[in-house]
């Protein structure tokens, strides 16, 4: 037999104390899986995703529509409906966005889908998310974050019409962008985009702000206290608006190019070995004691990371999952043995 106990004083404890902003019941605890094409055709590796997701907290997964055969394929139709059910029904998952990188996609692949293929919202995206880096400056010459096929001019702006410089990056975007949202607001949801670190000018800023539901502001850096001091510059812009602006956290993971919280998250004790829960109260520290004239404009909805497969993964959480027999409770004034019976190959 194997057994646990539970020190109940600790919980008791812990519901006792305040609850401080950092730990506020944000709406998205997220993560980008960008090779949900590879996963979602294995159903093993499926669970292990949603099992983690689980494990960590995460309310909310972004995938590719571009990735998936939505209009085409039946059998992939019915891959992506039992997916996206199993991990709201089973894997506490409330938010599944399709994300794209250009307008016909989205329109043609998670919109049909959504409108026309399913009928039950627990199968359904309920967020639509646009990117497209306009502040990158080689954009125009090479590939952009997440665009994976083809180049920022080839794959996008030159079959569109538009220009393969800063000026032509931008009207693509403000066109796109447009498009999105207000597909998302006929659909009954919101519309997301993304936000580097350089990006540009306080009007076009402004302008994001203005056009999107929900802002994705990169706070990809390599030490864990300059994630806030990234954000600043951004949200001066974004507190210009007339209304509140939502904004997400978004978190470099260990094999985000440049720079990662790799040493945060990775080196040895007592510098690292970071859980990535505890990124965002230190960010949210800094937002909470903020006495900036923009700061009532500025609503944090939530964190996100980037990505699935660049996050670090305690081989426990990843194993197989086998559910034990026998399992039993005896109860004491501030303590439980919960008792069950051996499983093969668990650990």
């Amino acid at each position: 037999m194997k057994k646990i106990t539970l020190i109940l004083f600790l919980l008791l404890f812990g519901a006792l104390v305040p609850k401080t902003a950092s730990s506020q019941n944000l709406l998205y605890k997220g993560i980008f899986v960008t090779q949900f094409e590879n996963i979602k055709s294995h159903p093993a590796t499926a669970d292990i995703l949603l099992r983690y997701c689980r494990d960590s907290g995460f309310t909310s997964i972004t995938i590719s529509c571009a990735s998936i055969s939505l209009t085409t394929n039946s059998d992939s139709t019915a891959v992506i409906r039992n997916f996206i059910k199993k991990a709201r029904t089973q894997y506490g998952i409330k938010y599944v966005a399709a994300a794209c990188y250009d307008f016909p996609k989205l329109r043609d692949k998670a919109h049909y889908y959504n409108t026309t293929l399913v009928t039950d919202t627990l199968e359904k995206f309920n967020r639509y998310y646009f990117e497209f880096e306009y502040f990158t400056n080689n954009i125009y010459k090479a590939a952009s974050g997440g665009v994976a096929a083809g180049t920022g001019c080839t794959g996008y702006l030159a079959p569109n019409g538009f220009t393969c410089d800063s000026v032509g990056a931008w009207n693509y975007y403000t066109k796109t962008m447009k498009s999105v949202d207000s597909l998302a607001h006929v659909d009954g949801m919101r519309s997301q985009t993304y936000i580097g670190g350089t990006s540009k000018t306080d009007a076009k800023n402004l302008w994001v702000a203005n056009n999107c539901d929900e802002i994705f502001v990169e706070m990809y850096k390599g030490v864990v206290t300059d994630l806030y001091p990234n954000a600043v510059p951004r949200f001066y812009d974004y507190g210009m608006a007339s209304h509140t602006v939502n904004v997400v956290a978004l978190f470099p993971s260990i094999l985000k190019s440049d720079p990662s919280l790799r040493p945060w998250l990775m080196s040895p004790p007592p510098t690292g070995r970071h859980s990535i829960n505890s990124a965002l109260p230190i960010f949210m520290n800094s937002f909470n004691n903020e006495t900036a004239s923009w700061k009532p404009k500025i609503k944090v909805v939530g964190s996100y990371w980037f990505k699935y497969d660049g996050n670090p993964k305690d081989s426990t959480i990843t194993s197989l999952y086998k559910q034990p027999t026998g399992v039993t409770s005896i109860p004491a004034s501030n303590t439980a043995t919960l008792s069950w019976a051996a499983v093969t190959g668990a650990t």
